[in-house]
């Protein structure tokens, strides 16, 4: 599933052999190309214990985003993309890691996808994005994803065995088996 994704996303290693094409909207498109316009989610957070969500986002913006964008501009994006995600209220929380307490699970989820959230992404891949979440976050998580979707960003993720409330979030569905 994950070399799936990484395929789709134009990550794949060079150590694969891909015949065929990727298509959006129709048209060919090279892996430099969708990786300009899309987002991609690991299945593990990495992300720094020692920085607030804030900081964390604001450094990725500054650092992603246009340097023609205003300071406020960017704030303002950092703003609207942490309450899309529900994460406004952990704007001053620490992440947190194995050294110093944080955020939890799911919202260390949401901080990881707020990172790929802030460059307004045509596309989204996430990797088993509910993985090691509990039921609650997971469906959170999830009815987010949702929400994206219905704010025209297309959401791509690999799920193992999602609950029937999950379930039905999802719009189209493709099942692989091995």
């Amino acid at each position: 599933k994950t070399t799936l994704l990484d395929i789709l996303a134009g990550r794949a290693q060079r150590v694969h052999t891909i015949r065929g094409d990727i298509r959006v909207n129709g048209q060919p498109i090279a892996s430099a190309q969708i990786r300009r316009l899309s987002g991609y989610v690991t299945q593990d957070d990495v992300l720094p214990g020692n920085l607030t969500v804030y900081e964390h986002l604001l450094f990725h913006a500054k650092l992603r985003m246009s340097s023609e964008k205003s300071s406020s501009d960017i704030r303002k994006r950092v703003r609207a993309t942490m309450q899309i995600l529900g994460i406004e209220k952990l704007a001053d929380s620490f992440i947190g890691d194995q050294f110093q307490r944080g955020l939890s699970g799911g919202e260390k989820r949401r901080v990881s996808i707020a990172t790929e959230l802030l460059m307004s992404p045509g596309i989204m891949f996430l990797d088993e994005p509910t993985t090691g979440l509990d039921s609650t976050n997971a469906a959170k998580v999830v009815d987010i994803l949702s929400g994206l979707g219905a704010m025209g960003t297309t959401v791509l993720l690999s799920i193992h065995q999602p609950r029937p409330d999950i379930f039905r979030l999802l719009d189209r569905v493709l099942v692989l088996s091995g």
